[in-house]
């Protein structure tokens, strides 16, 4: 937004801006020039804000579910547009856009030349700009409207405002630095667009909060606040960071996860989940997933509404209540530490049941139940019991009552944040610290630093006990402050002298041997060390190889040049990486090589002219075909392709994941018949040498990749060409987008009509998931898993066999696809129960119409 206030451009600026510009210097005017009150502003900035969260919200959320954006100036405005030499044939609309971004762009854009998003996308910035804005201006004039600085200035008055003056620099920061991150593709939300072909870079205040544009990016509205010293200022803050808050979770992180996919951890299979399923099964957490056929949930039930009644029934005048608190907070805490301590040094519980004839999988349970036990009684002990003092204020705005109050419900909703990302990350295995007590399940692959964890190492520790001290701080009472306090003392105790401890003692270090310590810390050492990193780098580097075993053998005159150009990027914020492949000299250049991604159509290699955005697009379980070239000097029969999510491999040099099988070579040369037909019998192989302009051989090829070779699931993927069997990868395509069509309900029709619609519209799911060919014939009435000779489960047990394994993945891409397509998830198990497509469309229809329009509407 710089360039708005730059003076040398004030008389080059497009219509958007001067429309900004006019905007910002009128409400500017009211305020400094004119006695408009306070209310006037504080509609004006609900007013942006409304724009802001709801009207830009819902436009970025039409175009990341359908394109919704770009298809309606596709059909009103930019199909309308004539090109060069025809302007003055175009409508006013689009002439008015055209004049308007060439002042506003480089002298290097070219209207007709680039691609309708990037339009639509600028279009988009110049409403932004207009938005954000002036709802940051009409915040400022509002909350400094309500600035009111005493004759005479206390200590008191100071420090405050030294505090709101840090945190105003500070929210400065944030924002700089994040934008020095993200640039202005992703500040302005370029991704919802059209997708760029980079890295994914985060570092900075990124490693330091969870989105900090949205969370410590508005600090600075409290400390507007706090200057001020108004409740009414305090209150608009709040409201204003809570609908942001809303826009990330509804708006900006569903379309993250569609695009880039998610952080969390990913669900164990196989043998590893049947290993689970014997320790756990549906536990409650807390009060949710209780069971009111297990002895113990009811037990805890019982017990919690006893220790209720008794709380509210006693006179006041008792100690009983505090006295529970204290002993169920401190059972949590020092009771909890001291099971563990000794049975992680001496195995002490395991072996109690074990010397009574019981297996390890009861003595879990039995942990399980006495944990969540002392987890309930004592939020239901400190609550009752706050709830039995808590008497609601005469005055609310007399003294520190209201800021209190505040201060109080943001612990608690803290408390509850913290606690759901940590249970998302860390599952029921790490919540009821499974690997104090479960050897067989103990491995470093389930330590898992999303989340949360990105950026704290022990979020419980500092965030863990704020619903206590919420409650304590409402209620004013200093016993439970206390109580809160030594049970959050016995808690860091036991983090720093039990867990730790532990966790070092079975996984080892694992954090700073991968390199995943937490953001702050992470930020920390780049600051305090930044003149220490130089120091052994050479030895260092040296032993890395050795204890990772590279296949590739790095020279010593290539490693010195590593630890040169890694000790000269110390004053450049990108630090890079010791051991990437941009310095491994066998590496052929890759400046001829080129892989791209078209559909598959019947064209020549060479001739294709598929459209550049459109082609980029495919829909769930269609053939991808890959177009590739390479010099015939330096190409290896050995060379191969595959295919990967975007956001999968952090470098593009290398290749650190596995692609599922999604791969083929790029030759078939070195292949015998048997094995040609084995490895790639789904695939189409043409190769042709050309000459380029150098006059060098340049052999052109494609590979169709379909069925199994191709992504099963949603998101931006890429296709990288792989060099000799190997994982340095010479060129990547640009990224393309895997996307279904929702159903659309058509009105008007009987049931009847709905479950034959549903059943059209699902044959063809039903055979693409089925690899069926066009002109292979299904019925709607047709048994597909007697068809295919797949066995039925219903009913039985026994060993899974091969044809039941590809049932098992037949069903999981039908029920994934039409869970996108139809938004209903289906138990994959259903496949026995419902293996026609008529049975299919008429438990769809149920769903369908039954339950959402029934509902909803």
């Amino acid at each position: 937004m710089n360039h708005l206030f730059d003076i040398t451009k004030i008389f080059s600026h497009s219509v958007f801006e001067y429309a900004t510009l006019f905007i910002f210097f009128i409400q500017v005017f009211l305020f400094f020039c004119t006695e408009t009150s306070g209310t006037f502003f504080l509609v004006t900035s609900l007013i942006w804000r409304f724009l802001y969260n709801a009207g830009i919200g819902y436009l970025l959320k039409i175009q990341s579910d359908r394109n919704g954006v770009v298809k309606f100036m596709k059909k009103h405005i930019f199909n309308h547009v004539k090109g060069k030499g025809h302007e003055h044939e175009e409508k006013f609309i689009v002439r008015l856009i055209r004049q308007q971004f060439k002042k506003k762009m480089a002298d290097d854009y070219d209207f007709d030349a680039v691609p309708v998003e990037y339009n639509c996308w600028i279009l988009f910035r110049c409403i932004e700009d207009l938005i954000l804005v002036n709802d940051f201006t009409s915040y400022c004039c509002f909350s400094f409207r309500y600035l009111d600085v005493p004759e005479h200035l206390s200590i008191y008055d100071i420090l405050r405002y030294i505090g709101a003056a840090v945190l105003i620099i500070f929210n400065i920061w944030v924002k700089q630095d994040a934008h020095r991150v993200v640039k202005d593709f992703a500040w302005y939300w370029g991704d919802f667009f059209f997708l760029v072909d980079s890295n994914l870079t985060f570092d900075g205040v990124f490693e330091i909060v969870p989105h900090p544009m949205y969370s410590v990016g508005y600090i600075g509205y409290y400390g507007s606040a706090l200057m001020t010293k108004s409740y009414l200022v305090l209150f608009i803050s709040l409201l204003i960071h809570a609908s942001q808050l809303a826009f990330l979770v509804f708006v900006e992180n569903p379309h993250i996860q569609k695009i880039y996919g998610s952080s969390n951890p990913q669900r164990p299979s196989g043998i590893e989940l049947e290993k689970l399923r014997k320790y756990f099964n549906k536990d409650a957490i807390g009060f949710f997933r209780l069971d009111l056929y297990k002895s113990s949930d009811i037990l805890s039930l019982v017990v919690c509404a006893i220790t209720i009644i008794y709380t509210f029934s006693i006179d006041k005048s008792s100690n009983m209540p505090i006295i529970m608190c204290w002993v169920w907070r401190l059972a949590s805490s020092l009771g909890v530490g001291l099971i563990l301590y000794f049975q992680s040094n001496y195995n002490s519980w395991n072996k109690h049941y074990i010397k009574n004839g019981q297996s390890i999988r009861e003595a879990f349970q039995q942990w399980k139940n006495i944990y969540n036990f002392l987890t309930c009684i004592t939020f239901v002990s400190f609550i009752a019991y706050a709830i039995r003092n808590y008497t609601l204020p005469d005055q609310w705005t007399y003294g520190t009552v209201l800021l209190r109050h505040t201060v109080g419900f943001l612990l608690i909703i803290l408390h509850i944040y913290t606690a759901t990302e940590v249970y998302e990350v860390l599952g029921d295995y790490g919540w009821f610290y499974g690997d104090f007590f479960i050897k067989e399940l103990i491995s470093s692959e389930r330590l898992y630093y999303s989340g949360i964890y990105r950026f704290l190492n022990n979020p419980e520790k500092f965030m863990g006990q704020a619903a206590f001290y919420g409650i304590a701080v409402i209620t004013n009472s200093w016993p439970l402050a206390f109580c809160t306090l030594a049970g959050h003392i016995f808690i860091v105790i036991f983090l720093e002298f039990v867990e730790k401890p532990h966790m070092n003692r079975i996984y080892g270090n694992v954090r700073k041997k991968s390199g995943a310590e937490s953001g702050i810390i992470k930020e920390v050492n780049k600051f305090m060390n930044r003149d220490a990193r130089i120091k052994n780098i050479y030895e260092n580097v040296q032993r890395d190889i050795k204890e990772i075993g590279l296949k590739r053998v790095i020279s010593n005159k290539s490693l010195k040049n590593v630890v040169n150009k890694w000790a000269n990027s110390l004053n450049d914020p990108e630090t890079v990486s010791p051991t990437t492949d941009e310095e491994d000299n066998s590496l052929p250049t890759s400046d001829n090589y080129q892989v791209e991604v078209y559909h598959d159509s019947k064209s020549n290699v060479a001739e294709d002219k598929i459209n550049e955005i459109e082609g980029k697009i495919f829909e769930l379980g269609s053939p991808i075909r890959v177009q590739w070239s390479a010099p015939k000097s330096s190409i290896t029969p050995a060379d191969w392709i595959g295919i990967y999510r975007v956001t999968q491999n952090k470098k593009r040099s290398v290749t650190t994941t596995s692609c599922k099988g999604r791969w083929l070579y790029s030759l078939t040369e070195s292949w015998t018949d048997e094995e040609r037909q084995q490895i790639i019998s789904n695939s189409k192989v043409v190769t042709e040498v050309k000459k380029n302009k150098k006059g060098e051989d340049i052999v052109y090829g494609e590979l169709i990749f379909k069925n199994d070779l191709i992504p099963w699931e949603l998101g931006s993927y890429e296709v990288r060409y792989h060099f000799k069997d190997g994982y340095s990868v010479l060129c990547v395509s640009r990224p393309f987008e895997i996307i279904v069509n929702s159903y659309e309900v058509k009105k008007g029709l009987s049931e009847e009509e709905n479950i034959k619609d549903i059943a059209n519209s699902l044959l063809p799911i039903v055979k693409n998931c089925l690899y069926m060919k066009d002109d292979e014939t299904l019925t709607l009435e047709e048994d597909f898993i007697a068809t295919k000779g797949w066995p039925n489960r219903v009913g039985t047990g026994g060993v899974t066999t091969d044809a039941e394994k590809q049932k098992n993945l037949f069903s999981k891409r039908l029920f994934y696809s039409i869970k996108m397509i139809y938004g209903i998830e289906f138990s994959r198990k259903l496949i026995d129960y419902y293996s026609t497509v008529q049975s299919l469309a008429t438990q769809v229809s149920f769903y369908y119409y039954y339950l959402k329009i029934f509902f909803f509407l």
